[in-house]
C-alpha cells in the first residue's frame, strides 16, 4: 500500500503535523513535505511526483490554504489523479471558508477544532488504506516450507518476514523444519520474543547470544522468536526522542503493530513469551504493558557478564 499525502497551508501545520502523527501511529504511511522532499529537489516538481505516487489525498481546506497558491496547485494534481485512476480526494473542512468549487462535490470530513475524536473520525474513513499489513504466515507449515532465508551469523536458523508498518518490521526466526503450531504444542510452551530498536540495523550477534543462551538453559526446547525492529535510518535504528512529540508514529505505530501481530498469530494467552529487549525504557514499558495483560512473560536482560539472565517472571508478581 503506498502513502497518504497532506496538502495544507503552512500556516495550518500545526493541525496537519496532529494528523501525520495520529494517522501514522495507526498504521498509515504518510507523505508530507515538511520532511519528506530532499534537500536541493525541485519543490513543485517533487510535489507533483508526490502526488502521482499517492493512494489518496488529504486537503486541509480553510481561508489559509484558499489563499495559497501551492495548495491549488495540489488540489488541480489531484482531481486530475482522481479522474485518471479513481484515487481518493478528501477534503477536510478547518473553519467555514467555501469549499474550493472543485472540491464541493467531495464528501468533506469536519476537522473545526482539529480534536482526537475528529481525527479518529478521518481515521475510519481512511480504514482500508492502513499502511500495516501481515504477510502470508501459516502456523502449520514449517519456516522453510514458506522460502524462509538463512541468517547470515546463524545458518542453523531462518527467518520469514510477517508483519509490516510505517515503523516497525517484524518477523519469525526458527529451525527450517519447525513450525510455530510444533513450537505452542511443545510441554513448555515457550516463545521468543526479541525488540530490537537501538543499535546497528542487520546485525545478527544479539539473535546468536539468545539462541546460545537458552539452547543451554533450556536444552531440548524448540526455539520460535518473534523478532521486531524498528524505524532504520542510515545503519541505524531511531527513534524520534522529543517530549514535545511524545504521540509520534516512531513510538505508537511499533506498540501496536508489536501487540496486534502476536494477538492475531498466536491469540491471547496459551503461551509463555520470553521477552528480550534493545530498546528504550519508556517503549519497554508501554509494549509490556501489553504482554503482561494476555501472556506468561519472561523478561530477560543481558548483563556485563556477557550473558543473557531472567530478571522478571509474571508467574511472581
Amino acid at each position: 500500500m503506498s502513502y497518504i499525502f497532506i496538502s495544507y497551508s503552512r500556516v495550518d501545520k500545526a493541525c496537519a503535523y496532529k494528523i501525520q502523527r495520529q494517522l501514522e501511529a495507526q498504521g498509515f504511511k504518510i507523505w508530507i513535505d515538511k520532511n519528506d522532499i530532499p534537500a536541493g529537489a525541485p519543490f513543485p516538481m517533487e510535489i507533483l511526483q508526490a502526488i502521482r505516487g499517492a493512494a489518496a489525498v488529504l486537503i486541509l481546506w480553510s481561508q489559509n490554504s484558499a489563499g495559497s497558491h501551492f495548495v491549488g496547485k495540489e488540489i488541480e494534481e489531484a482531481l486530475n489523479q482522481k479522474m485518471m485512476r479513481s484515487m481518493p480526494v478528501i477534503p477536510m473542512w478547518l473553519d467555514g471558508h467555501p469549499l474550493h468549487p472543485q472540491l464541493e462535490s467531495l464528501n468533506a470530513v469536519h476537522l473545526s477544532t482539529c480534536s482526537n475524536d475528529e481525527i479518529d473520525g478521518l481515521i475510519n474513513r481512511l480504514s482500508n488504506l492502513r499502511y500495516r499489513h501481515f504477510l502470508d504466515f501459516d502456523p502449520n507449515k514449517p519456516l522453510g516450507d514458506k522460502g524462509a532465508a538463512p541468517l547470515k551469523q546463524l545458518p542453523s536458523l531462518v527467518s520469514l518476514p510477517i508483519v509490516e508498518s510505517v515503523y516497525c518490521k517484524g518477523r519469525a526466526i526458527a529451525a527450517p523444519n519447525m513450525s510455530l503450531t510444533a513450537a505452542r504444542n511443545h510441554p513448555a510452551r515457550r516463545l521468543q520474543v526479541y525488540l530490537e530498536f537501538l543499535g546497528k540495523a542487520g546485525n545478527e550477534d544479539s539473535i546468536s547470544k539468545i539462541y546460545q543462551a537458552l539452547q543451554s538453559s533450556q536444552p531440548g526446547d524448540p526455539f520460535f522468536m518473534f523478532h521486531f525492529t524498528g524505524h532504520q535510518i542510515g545503519t541505524d535504528y531511531t527513534l524520534v526522542d522529543d517530549p514535545a512529540d511524545s504521540p509520534h508514529g516512531d513510538w505508537l505505530d511499533p506498540v501496536n503493530t508489536i501487540y496486534h501481530t502476536l494477538e492475531q498469530i498466536i491469540g491471547r494467552g496459551g503461551a509463555t513469551l520470553q521477552v528480550f529487549n534493545a530498546i528504550p525504557a519508556s517503549l519497554n514499558f508501554a509494549i509490556g504493558m501489553q504482554f503482561f495483560k494476555y501472556w506468561h512473560v519472561q523478561l530477560f536482560h543481558y548483563t556485563r557478564s556477557q550473558r543473557y539472565q531472567l530478571v522478571l517472571d509474571t508467574a511472581d508478581l
